[in-house]
């Protein structure tokens, strides 16, 4: 999971010369089952969402948005 981050990270880097960024956009409670939605941007604009229950995990789901967006001809 974690290559597909990387996968944004190059190819964003490669085509606009600007690193991708996330940030936490909420986190859920309860703390026990705690999810976070993050959002990557490219630039300031808002490139991809994710939803996972680590932030890793949601971090690799705003890049797959983020990829599947920016680069519609490659299969994240």
């Amino acid at each position: 999971k974690q290559a597909t981050s990387v996968r944004a990270w190059w190819l964003t880097q490669e085509r606009d010369h600007i690193t991708p960024h996330y940030s936490v956009l909420e986190e859920s409670v309860p703390e026990h089952h705690k999810q976070f939605i993050i959002a990557v941007f490219i630039g300031e604009r808002l490139a991809g969402q994710g939803l996972g229950y680590s932030k890793v995990e949601a971090e690799t789901e705003a890049a797959r948005d983020a990829l599947t967006k920016e680069f519609p001809h490659i299969t994240a």
